[in-house]
């Protein structure tokens, strides 16, 4: 749950996310959309690709090259992803380390070494089916916005596998004919919510971050960094049934195919 904390000037001054988390936005909403929108950034596991699917793959390949249950193996999995996740948000991890420390936690958890914890999850990202794992509506939503004569891109962090097997996986889907750039954490050097990311990305497309939008499902990760980097932001969540808007710069959706509204929404307002 997200709540916006404003001022009597409807001036929103930041957000308490769930876990006492403060994000600082000291930008007037109401006039920042002014902005000529050139950008959409999108995050790209659970945005635009099925965590799930790649999850419940290497729980199966773990069952079967370990002889555990199936469930007790997406178990271990599913609790390392959230211990990973809770390291990185607090800094203990970087993006250099991320993948090798997140991978070593599962093994711990599976009882292996690491390097049959790494080949369980690589002969998994090789194993799944590519048709199953676009989002739906995620190449429809990318090709539209394409479309429209903008720019789009991916920023993406990284757990338990590098950033090129989920390039191979945005190839494999259709997803990089429409993608201009692939930005990661492990290549960039810094990753979601630190704000570094958002302008780093910005200023390798030569976008200022006012006209950039982000699309994530991430609270901290997207919306929070991506607000705290000035770009507007989108954040998918099952929380709201229909799009809700606070002023140009945050929209909130249930499902990633509002995206194009949103989008021609922004551009509709500069025209």
């Amino acid at each position: 749950m997200v709540r916006a904390t404003t001022s009597s000037t409807m001036i929103v001054r930041g957000f308490l996310l769930d876990g006492g988390c403060y994000i600082n936005y000291p930008y007037p909403l109401l006039t920042r959309g002014w902005a000529l929108l050139r950008l959409v950034l999108f995050d790209v596991w659970n945005t635009l690709l099925r965590l799930d699917v790649v999850y419940e793959e290497i729980a199966r390949v773990a069952s079967a090259v370990l002889g555990i249950e199936f469930s007790e193996a997406l178990a271990r999995l599913r609790a390392a992803y959230a211990e990973s996740r809770r390291a990185r948000r607090l800094g203990l991890v970087g993006p250099e380390n991320v993948v090798d420390r997140s991978t070593k936690l599962f093994a711990d958890l599976l009882g292996v070494e690491d390097f049959m914890a790494a080949s369980i999850i690589e002969r998994a990202l090789r194993s799944v089916k590519p048709s199953v794992l676009a989002v739906d509506g995620a190449l429809d939503v990318v090709r539209a916005v394409k479309g429209l004569g903008l720019k789009v891109a991916t920023l993406g962090n990284v757990l338990f596998w590098p950033s090129m097997y989920t390039r191979d996986v945005v190839k494999a889907v259709g997803l990089s004919t429409y993608i201009d750039r692939q930005f990661y954490a492990d290549e960039l050097g810094v990753q979601k919510p630190d704000r570094e990311a958002f302008l780093a990305v910005c200023r390798e497309l030569s976008v200022e971050p006012e006209e950039a939008l982000h699309v994530g499902d991430g609270v901290s990760e997207d919306l929070g960094g991506a607000l705290s980097a000035g770009l507007k932001a989108v954040l998918i969540t099952g929380d709201v049934d229909r799009p809700v808007s606070i002023g140009s710069d945050i929209h909130f959706i249930p499902r990633l195919t509002h995206v194009v509204d949103i989008v021609k929404g922004l551009m509709a307002e500069t025209a």
